[in-house]
């Protein structure tokens, strides 16, 4: 999900088999840090590791990092060596078997102290770990390396994940995920910028503590930029800089005319480094600045002569008539530039940030154009389309400027004053206006009241086809969305197709929702409509959770969350991403994001939204048992799924019990399969099949079961599963089944139907480390969560993160069992 390489563990690896290895990244990056990792950890794996350094000072003298080398300052050497027998000296410290010399930044090495590297390599046996540059290695450094053949492991760029812990690390306290999320599109997950971002935000103010959580209370565009721009400039050559300025300045254009503004050579050096992102393979593919951070600060370095030499070079190119980062032409330069990773089960990170990243500079221009627009001529039309265009970020001086100034214009119509009579009723109340104010506007400028507006018809229809959904009668909305006539208008259309991707899914046509939202994913991505693509970017990221495939819905996730949570006038099903991206990291042991994601519902009135409710509650559930809380996690499930039945919600409470990590009680088993409507919910059919055979046994039908899911179990559940076999094979004189066992015997492919882990988990193969064995002895014996904390000198997500994993390991679904089915003696 996010920098899924362990890089010094996958680095490692390769070390074992022999192999030298080359830790890929651009400054920045972390790759110093993952290669101090990989030393630390051979360390005390055995292996003797010594570490050269290369120096960054342009002047530096040749042999810097030998000569300052702790082995070569010792007395043995005294002063001034000469090379061959500095190369003796710590030829001899790598002498004998696994030793490792570790060069950070190798292909910034002096030739002469390569010379030496190459030397050490060729007279001992030991192996070569390394960091280099995200560019193509090449000159001496590659040359040093000819005939080794080493491996490579890239260090990934942050994302959700990795960003709020490494916030969480450097404010030594939780961020909040509006300050996750804008510091990570702005960084484009580089860590260096991302913290300078951070000083940078703190300083100024934009960030602050609220609660006990950092957040973002401030415009992050008006905080500092030259950290963040120095982190990713100081090693370029000044025409390099020159050009990317250029390209910020004019934004995102095609890569054809961003090669001929800076020249073929400059353009793919750039593209090489980094700096350039084109969001498609070919000339047509829009060029942006990379990261976001690099572009705004750029431009806002210009000196007033580069100011008229880039608008000269972009004036002699595209005409006289060209203005920079025109709405128009960032529209008219898409159709297919977002779109050409869609048909994919799993778009590149590199699609999710040139996604997020064009879509936020579409939605910045187009609200700096409506504004423009409105302050030329302030009409209702003019209003109607600034206010739509900042409904996912109000902004209480601009409903009173609305308000105050609107006038009528000759290219108003009747649907245009009614969407402005309902948008000021809304806007106003929200932002505490004197509703006389709404009246006295209405009055001046004759808008009726009560009109209908083809807007209000879209937004009654969906309402009424996910109420539908919601209370388990998937197709009957999509009755009502076939019988609707003529296409919806615009800010509604994407809540239309999104509840019709809602009504296949429950309905268990679930490839057909799949093909759904992504046919409408890649037109709302062609037109750089951000709250179309938030919107199918959540329902593809719950269609593959709630169907099992939850380690596929990352990237969509990451999308719809670095576009942001909807705002107070915007529908509220992108919301559901908060929930499923918590139950996603709740699974794979991330609590500190699960918990993060969480947060951000506190405050949020959910009454109105049941299946947003039951998500939540099946997250909150996830995190529990990720604690090692099942119990508490299944009573929250089985209250919550009451209650949604209660009230007539089935979809929600089918949510609620199919998630459960228990076999039920007889009688609770009846509960839910006589509430269930196996006609209209054919999604949720599978799974309760399982629960009932796992209630009812025999230990065949359970194995049946299991074939018969879409995809796989969580952690919890699935250890529920292999304790019940267990005990039914064993009134059946059978012996247990291991988790790969089980898929085998279910007939189907490895990697559905029972979470992978627990197989580790069964087979012993993977230890405790010396923190999560102490935090398992202190629960043993019966020290709560915070007392271990305490106890430790750690965080309570920590100790829980901890908890998580021993458990996950020693196999065991609550920490109770610590006490009753672990031998701490045996390992």
């Amino acid at each position: 999900m996010d920098r899924t390489l362990d890089v010094a563990g996958d680095a490692l690896r390769w070390l074992d088999l022999g192999r030298d290895v080359l830790i890929r990244g651009e400054e920045g990056s972390g790759r110093t840090t993952a290669l101090d990792d990989l030393v630390r950890r051979a360390t005390a794996a055995g292996t003797h590791v010594l570490t050269l350094r290369a120096s960054h000072v342009p002047e530096a003298p040749p042999l810097t990092p030998v000569l300052l080398h702790e082995l070569t300052r010792s007395p043995r050497t005294g002063g001034r060596t000469p090379v061959p027998e500095l190369v003796d000296v710590l030829a001899e410290e790598l002498a004998g078997r696994r030793n490792v010399l570790a060069v950070d930044d190798l292909d910034h090495l002096d030739p002469a102290t390569l010379v030496v590297v190459e030397e050490l390599l060729r007279r001992t046996s030991c192996l070569l770990a390394a960091t280099v540059d995200s560019a193509v290695l090449e000159g001496p450094a590659r040359r040093t390396l000819a005939g080794r053949a080493p491996a490579e492991v890239a260090v990934a760029p942050l994302g959700e994940p990795g960003t709020a812990a490494l916030l969480r690390e450097r404010l030594q306290g939780p961020p909040a995920l509006a300050l996750t999320a804008a510091l990570l599109n702005q960084s484009g997950g580089h860590p260096a910028v991302a913290l300078a971002l951070l000083d940078a935000a703190r300083w100024s103010g934009a960030a602050d503590r609220v609660d006990g959580v950092w957040d973002l209370v401030g415009p992050l565009e008006e905080a500092p930029l030259d950290a963040a721009v120095h982190a990713l400039t100081r090693r370029l050559d000044p025409r390099l800089v020159h050009a990317l300025t250029l390209l910020s300045w004019t934004g995102p254009v095609p890569a054809a005319d961003a090669a001929e503004l800076t020249g073929a050579a400059l353009f793919d050096e750039l593209v090489a480094r980094g700096r350039l992102t084109v969001s498609a393979a070919d000339a047509d593919g829009l060029v942006l600045v990379t990261p976001p951070a690099l572009a705004h600060g750029l431009v806002r370095r210009r000196t007033p002569a580069q100011a008229r030499h880039d608008d000269a070079v972009v004036r002699a190119h595209f005409g006289d008539d060209y203005a920079p980062r025109p709405h128009t032409a960032v529209d008219a330069a898409v159709p297919d530039t977002l779109t050409w990773q869609l048909a994919a089960e799993n778009p590149s990170a590199a699609w999710t940030s040139a996604t997020a990243g064009l879509l936020l500079d579409r939605v910045s221009v187009q609200r700096a154009a409506r504004r423009a627009a409105w302050r030329e001529a302030p009409t209702v039309r003019h209003a109607v389309a600034l206010l739509d265009a900042f409904s996912g970020a109000p902004d209480r001086s601009l409903v009173r400027d609305v308000l105050a100034h609107v006038s009528r214009g000759p290219d108003d119509d009747p649907a245009d004053l009614a969407r402005l009579l309902e948008q000021q009723v809304q806007w106003s109340a929200w932002a505490d206006e004197d509703p006389g104010a709404v009246v006295r506007t209405a009055e001046r400028l004759d808008l009726r009241a009560g009109a209908r507006t083809p807007l209000a018809d879209a937004r009654e229809l969906v309402a009424a086809a996910r109420a539908a959904v919601h209370d388990g009668r998937p197709d009957e909305a999509l009755a009502l969305l076939d019988a609707a006539e003529g296409a919806p208008p615009e800010p509604a259309r994407a809540a239309v197709e999104a509840v019709r991707t809602d009504a296949l899914l429950f309905d268990g046509r679930v490839e057909e929702a799949a093909t759904w939202a992504r046919a409408h994913l890649a037109h709302a991505a062609a037109e750089l409509d951000a709250a179309a693509v938030r919107a199918h970017t959540s329902t593809l990221a719950g269609l593959q959770i709630v169907s099992g495939r939850g380690q596929d819905a990352w990237p969509w996730l990451s999308v719809a969350l670095r576009l942001g949570l909807p705002g107070p006038f915007d529908d509220p099903m992108p919301l559901r991403v908060v929930p499923l991206g918590a139950v996603v990291h709740a699974r794979a042991g991330d609590l500190p994001f699960a918990q993060l994601l969480l947060r951000e519902l506190d405050h949020r009135d959910l009454s109105g939204d049941p299946l947003l409710r039951a998500l939540t509650a099946w997250a909150q559930a996830e995190a529990h048992y990720a604690r090692g809380e099942v119990d508490a996690g299944n009573r929250l499930l089985w209250e919550r799924g009451l209650e949604a039945a209660e009230a007539g919600h089935l979809t929600a409470a089918m949510v609620c019990w199919s998630w459960v990590a228990w076999v039920y009680p007889a009688d609770r088993l009846r509960v839910v399969l006589d509430r269930f409507p196996a006609d209209r919910l054919a999604l949720f059919g599978p799974v309760l099949e399982l629960h009932r055979a796992l209630t009812e046994g025999p230990s065949g039908a359970v194995v049946a079961a299991v074939g018969g899911l879409r995809s796989t179990l969580g952690p919890a559940q699935s250890r529920v599963v292999l304790d019940r076999l267990t005990e039914l094979r064993a009134h059946e004189g059978l012996p247990p089944l291991t988790a790969s066992q089980v898929s085998e015997a279910a007939g189907v492919p490895g990697g559905r139907g029972l979470d992978p882990s627990v197989e580790r988990a069964a087979s012993g193969t993977d230890p405790l480390s010396d923190r999560e064995r102490e935090v398992a002895l202190l629960a043993r014996a019966g020290l709560s969560n915070r007392d271990i904390a305490a106890r430790l000198f750690l965080s309570v997500r920590t100790v829980e993160s901890h908890m998580y994993r021993a458990l996950r390991k020693l196999g065991l679904a609550a920490r109770t069992e610590l006490a009753t089915d672990w031998d701490p003696d045996a390992g």
